[in-house]
């Protein structure tokens, strides 16, 4: 393999100006680096990157931490999209981890790109039930990591359910709505070790409801299926006081909402308006009022984050949570009350 050394003799220059030409080109004559980078190209000569990251003692690399588990680690494409063109900016590589949950359950056997110290920092994508063992995994590899769409303390970046909530219920109180209804995500009860959107969610619009003055009618049952919600749905949009607008936690439900208000004759829109949060591509299901996720600004977000702690100026002081709210798309779904 063709070293710098070798590639300087061939060129008749000082090994320091390859090394320029490659590291701060801009310290090095135009007409000197063209013939060294062409050099260099027709020779089939590469940098060696474990040797450059050696000497610099940084890898110019991020990491993405990313669970097995579909509903513990979401990674839309927003998200990603947001995550490389921060990294682009910052010129920072990158690397996609995707780990199980059992890699990540001992603290005596950290999978290897905790173990070998690969990258310079971490972005955890692991939102909710992650493994106990996995704080102090990333503690003891004294690797800096920041957490997306996970609400904590500190070195996090996540999207604000409990104002995007309360939003979405005013939105639907100033078109004159005073019986609406929330269909959380269990029915059953709320899971205080889920995500913390069940929670905000649900706080958000509870908030909304009794600033107005109006009852909160969250849709609950004893058990937890597709059939309890299509019962609890059909009794809360039958009978004189039923609910002329509904808002459900996230968009899968919003079609056994339209099951249920075609089996009742309802037009969404005209005579039940619906709400929900989803991504602005999905809002094909019905074209209507969704709250839609910052996923791309949370990216940069946490790029930017990292960077900052992987400055030279950086100490081991940790970072305050960074909030995003969501952008309210006002839809065809949701309009004043029929009379």
């Amino acid at each position: 393999m063709l070293t710098q050394a070798q590639l300087a003799q061939r060129l008749g220059v000082d090994r320091s100006t390859v090394s320029l030409c490659f590291n701060q080109p801009q310290r090095v004559k135009v007409a000197t680096r063209q013939r060294v980078l062409q050099t260099a190209r027709d020779l089939g000569y590469r940098p060696n990157a474990a040797a450059r990251a050696t000497k610099r003692g940084s890898f110019q690399a991020v990491g993405l931490l990313q669970t097995t588990h579909k509903f513990r680690g979401y990674l839309p494409t927003p998200l990603l999209e947001g995550i490389q063109d921060a990294l682009a900016e910052h010129d920072l590589a990158f690397m996609l981890a995707k780990l199980p949950d059992a890699d990540l359950s001992q603290t005596a056997d950290p999978p290897r790109i905790l173990a070998e110290r690969m990258v310079d920092g971490l972005l955890v994508n692991y939102t909710h039930h992650a493994p106990p063992a996995l704080t102090p995994m990333l503690h003891d590899a004294g690797v800096p990591a920041v957490w997306i769409n996970t609400k904590r303390a500190e070195d996090c970046v996540y999207p604000d359910n409990l104002d995007a909530a309360d939003r979405l219920t005013r939105h639907l109180i100033d078109l004159g709505h005073r019986r609406i209804g929330y269909l959380p995500a269990h029915l059953a009860a709320v899971d205080p070790d889920g995500h913390f959107s069940h929670l905000d969610r649900l706080a958000g619009y509870q908030h909304a409801m009794q600033q107005a003055g109006l009852p909160p009618r969250v849709i609950t049952a004893d058990r937890d299926d597709d059939r309890a919600r299509h019962e609890r749905l059909r009794a809360a949009l039958t009978g004189p006081d039923a609910c002329t607008a509904l808002i459900v936690y996230f968009s899968g439900f919003a079609r056994l909402v339209l099951d249920v208000a075609r089996d009742l004759d309802l037009r969404v829109g005209p005579d039940l308006s619906l709400a929900t949060f989803a991504l602005q591509d999905t809002n094909h299901l019905f074209g209507g009022t969704i709250m839609v996720p910052p996923h791309y600004e949370l990216g940069r977000a946490a790029v930017r984050m990292l960077h900052r702690r992987l400055g030279p100026a950086a100490g081991d002081e940790p970072t305050p949570p960074v909030v995003l709210p969501y952008r309210l798309h006002v839809g065809h779904s949701t309009r004043p009350p029929p009379a």
